[in-house]
């Protein structure tokens, strides 16, 4: 059920925060009810999975989580750089929240669940400790190029002084370098749009290749974050399709999620 979180033993916990104040996950394709091309685990309303199996498989994770689903806000993505400010006056008294085209999401109101969807863009999860907030970010190579984690970042500072110093960073699963053929115009945006872009791209005889999670990395350090506060997940989704939901590696599939919540 769940790839990383640091409340579950059997999944890893490569992002050192302080269990106490904040919870975080990301799900893998496990442990839920949706039926082939979506087994199992499935949380996109999307994709064309039956609404109830999806339903009860944000029940689950919910569950698990140990928050309500009423706690739950999901960020219905669009591939953009819009990022809301969530509080509680935002939450359904009877269901999970869906915040319209939106690929950010901010909060420093205590048990609320952030979630991006994925499967092979980059989820993101920002914290800042002294000033108790959080974000939670979705970002491919549009997403990457309209620099929505920096801007996401700078969101956090301008709305609650957040200071780039304590600024700690966890870079999801994602679709990685080994996989991810760029052409054209994508090689150009990246190059327009990446500091020390180089670094981010690669080369097997005359195709190019996109690292997402280095590109994230290369933008937060340019804006202040601190190397060790950021820790990056190594795995690829397509490599690893038995373990997350890859669009590139099966075209009709599901969504596996990302979730951070403050605790109070």
């Amino acid at each position: 059920m769940f790839a990383y979180c640091n409340f579950c033993e059997k999944a890893h916990d490569n992002w050192k925060v302080d269990n106490s104040k904040l919870s975080y996950f990301i799900t893998d394709r496990w442990g839920g009810s949706s039926k082939s091309p979506y087994e199992e685990l499935n949380m996109g309303m999307s994709v064309g999975d039956c609404v109830d199996d999806v339903l009860y498989n944000r029940l689950l994770v919910a569950r698990h989580s140990s928050l309500p689903l009423s706690r739950f806000v999901f960020a219905s993505q669009i591939h953009g750089d819009n990022i809301e400010i969530i509080s509680e006056s935002q939450l359904s008294e009877d269901s999970y929240s869906v915040i319209k085209e939106t690929d950010g999401l901010i909060t420093a109101d205590k048990n609320i669940a952030l979630i991006i969807l994925a499967a092979d863009c980059v989820p993101v999860l920002l914290y800042d400790e002294v000033t108790g907030v959080v974000g939670a970010f979705h970002a491919g190579w549009r997403g990457l190029t309209n620099h929505i984690v920096v801007k996401g970042l700078q969101k956090m500072k301008d709305n609650f002084a957040c200071n780039e110093d304590d600024i700690q960073a966890f870079i999801g699963p994602s679709i990685g370098k080994c996989c991810y053929e760029i052409k054209g115009k994508v090689i150009k945006a990246i190059e327009d749009n990446i500091p020390q872009y180089s670094e981010a791209l690669g080369q097997k005889e005359t195709k190019t290749y996109l690292d997402l999670k280095k590109g994230i990395e290369l933008q937060l350090k340019s804006k202040g974050v601190r190397p060790k506060n950021i820790s990056i997940s190594s795995d690829c989704t397509k490599c690893n399709s038995d373990t997350y939901f890859s669009y590139r590696a099966e075209k009709e599939t599901g969504r596996f999620c990302a979730g951070i919540a403050l605790w109070g």
